[in-house]
């Protein structure tokens, strides 16, 4: 308790990011109001978003619709809460997975917390990727749960991946690990059938038991993955879902996003992966542990995956510790070897120990910003509660001069411009670059760098209005300034306002 208090306490310390969160919720609202899923984008200015075929659909809808509840409810300050709440969860579910693999709870909880530590670049910001830090770890529960010849999994994890399919394209991430666990399996039975063939390879089966019974619980596996496979089917796209899914990583406009670009081991999270790969190699060498060879399996797809993309980490920071930690204690019991893993606490120790537990509960709540906020009844104002990138001020302007039309920006600003003008801003492109057409991409960008072409281009989108950063964007700033048909309405230290006027005028 005193390590998912911990987790609580600092996630609550992030400011709500600036970025696609303020779009979620604005689809959220729509949502809300329309009581639709919508089947064009109702935030699309001249530039038409679809996918190659031309149709539109919004993946992540249940999570949009459940953060707008949220909001509703609780303000800026309830979405602070739900996001600490969601990494905790996530953490306690995983060492939960860990536990049931038959650890003792302090491992599980050192699990659970350098998951929380790995992941820490991506689980500050409030996304509906959380929704899939909650269920990947339910996935690990159930393959550890299964192993132990339980079969209660099958009926609850698909409904997991029925509520994952509908919140975030993550669930494909643990359909694979589901697939890859169940697969690798196979091999080893038809591979490592015989206790020889085991010694050898320095692996081991991963069945409860050998001969039938591993074969019979190769069946509940298989019959557990396409039972989840179904269940992500059961969605407003159907079956199509998981090949748009699948195809979504090939967007080039995505190449262009730092998060999504190759692993740089120079930043936070490439320097935590490879010291959890230094840690990987020192267990390897001293664990006497046999690894199994599904194991092995998801730490090498997994470890690839996030070399290859820098927003695959927060799926090995879950992956890693849950494939160690076994490892981990091996290590630890062979040089604590007269150490009880296991000792029984008298009931008056209980009791102390659950007033300890409520007492690290309530110090967590009373020193948690948003919590102690919706406590005491005395919200905190928005300008503390949001990242210092946030267009606070352009975003009033706009809303003060009831202004609205096409509109260019940088990316991350378009999300909360389009929330606080309640959609009458179209920006021409905001966070979902997912669904820009590639030749309207190349043009953001000549216009985001100043491009010489940039005014034939703003005529190209009816552009009218430039709401531009003084730091990212210095040479439309300068150029405007100078240019006759652009008249600035309102300027801070931040940003600029420009409304463009028509080529006759």
């Amino acid at each position: 308790m005193v390590g998912l208090c911990v987790v609580f306490w600092f996630t609550s310390l992030n400011r709500l990011n600036h970025t696609d969160l303020w779009g979620h919720l604005a689809y959220g609202r729509w949502i809300a109001e329309t009581r639709e899923i919508p089947d064009s984008d109702p935030f699309g200015g001249t530039s038409h978003r679809a996918d190659s075929e031309g149709r539109f659909f919004n993946l992540p809808w249940l999570a949009q619709w459940s953060a707008y509840q949220v909001y509703r409810v609780g303000g800026q300050e309830g979405l602070v809460l739900i996001h600490s709440l969601l990494a905790t969860v996530a953490c306690g579910l995983l060492m939960l997975a860990i536990a049931v693999r038959g650890l003792p709870g302090w491992s599980a909880v050192v699990g659970g917390l350098l998951m929380y530590v790995i992941a820490m670049p991506s689980v500050g910001t409030l996304r509906p990727q959380l929704c899939g830090l909650v269920a990947f770890p339910l996935v690990l529960l159930a393959i550890g749960i299964l192993s132990r010849a339980r079969r209660h999994p099958l009926l609850w994890l698909p409904l997991v991946f029925v509520l994952w399919a509908n919140c975030h394209g993550s669930f494909v991430l643990g359909l694979g690990a589901l697939f890859l666990w169940t697969f690798s399996g196979w091999l080893e039975v038809r591979w490592f059938s015989d206790s020889a063939a085991i010694g050898e390879s320095g692996l081991a089966v991963a069945g409860s038991s050998e001969g039938s019974d591993s074969v019979q619980s190769l069946l509940v596996d298989w019959r557990l993955f396409l039972l989840c496979t179904v269940a992500c089917c059961l969605n407003p796209m159907g079956p199509r879902l998981l090949l748009q899914v699948v195809a979504f990583g090939g967007n080039p406009a995505l190449e262009q996003i730092i998060e999504w670009g190759p692993l740089v081991l120079r930043s936070l999270g490439g320097g935590l992966f490879f010291v959890s790969l230094l840690v990987t190699i020192v267990l390897v060498r001293y664990s006497s542990r046999a690894f199994l060879f599904a194991e092995v399996m998801l730490l090498l797809a997994f470890g690839l995956f996030s070399l290859l993309s820098m927003r695959m980490l927060v799926w090995w920071a879950i992956v890693w510790p849950w494939v160690m930690m076994p490892h981990f204690l091996n290590c630890w019991q062979q040089r604590h070897v007269d150490a009880d893993q296991n000792p029984v606490s008298p009931a008056s120790q209980g009791t102390m120990r659950t007033l300890y537990a409520l007492s690290c509960i309530s110090v967590a709540l009373c020193w948690s910003p948003p919590s102690s906020s919706l406590i005491s009844g005395k919200p905190r104002g928005l300008r503390e509660i949001t990242s210092s990138d946030t267009p606070l001020y352009a975003a009033d302007q706009m809303v003060w001069r009831e202004l609205g039309g096409n509109t260019f920006c940088p990316l991350d600003w378009g999300d909360y411009l389009i929330w606080r003008t309640q959609g009458a801003i179209k920006p021409m492109v905001f966070s979902h670059v997912h669904l820009v057409q590639p030749q309207i991409w190349q043009d953001y960008l000549l216009l985001n760098q100043g491009d010489r072409s940039w005014l034939r281009l703003a005529d190209k989108y009816e552009l009218d209005f430039l709401i531009l950063s003084r730091e990212r964007n210095q040479t439309l700033v300068r150029d405007v300034q100078r240019l006759s048909r652009a008249a600035v309405i309102y300027q801070d230290e931040q940003s600029l306002i420009v409304r463009l006027l028509p080529a006759g005028d």
